[in-house]
């Protein structure tokens, strides 16, 4: 139960995030803002997620050991974005028109198990990747 206030600012600043790009990412353009907005886009996943991990694992771990999992992961999730973009946009009209609503349903359902997917394998990799680097501090 301790933790259920730190689950919700991290939903609703999660909830942020994708309000704001939803705000952004419609007037970016082409060529070299979108671009810029694709780099940004990535800087800002990857201090998200690093916070994230941070946040929701209570400050056990530095900084440091977040960072290749927060890159992993901001990849795995730019790779989802442009996934989506190309397969649930066309889904979604499609299982509308050919189920109803309940077919938009299952598609938005689809999109949010692979949301899930790619925030835990990012990590998960991310982690497996860290320790396998050669360490550069010195033995203990």
């Amino acid at each position: 139960m301790r933790n259920v206030g730190r689950c919700f600012l991290w939903l609703a600043a999660t909830g942020a995030l994708l309000i704001a790009d939803g705000f952004v990412a419609p007037h970016v353009g082409g060529g070299l803002r979108l671009a810029a907005y694709r780099f940004i886009e990535v800087v800002v996943l990857l201090c998200f997620f690093a916070w994230t991990m941070r946040f929701l694992l209570r400050g056990s771990l530095p900084w440091r050991r977040l960072v290749v999992p927060a890159v992993v992961t901001s990849l795995c999730w730019m790779g989802m974005r442009g996934f989506a973009a190309l397969y649930f946009s066309p889904t979604v009209v499609s299982d509308g028109r050919t189920y109803g609503t309940v077919g938009v349903i299952f598609t938005l359902l689809t999109w949010f198990i692979a949301i899930d997917a790619v925030v835990l394998l990012g990590a998960i990799l991310g982690v497996a990747l860290e320790r396998r680097a050669p360490s550069t501090e010195p033995p203990a």
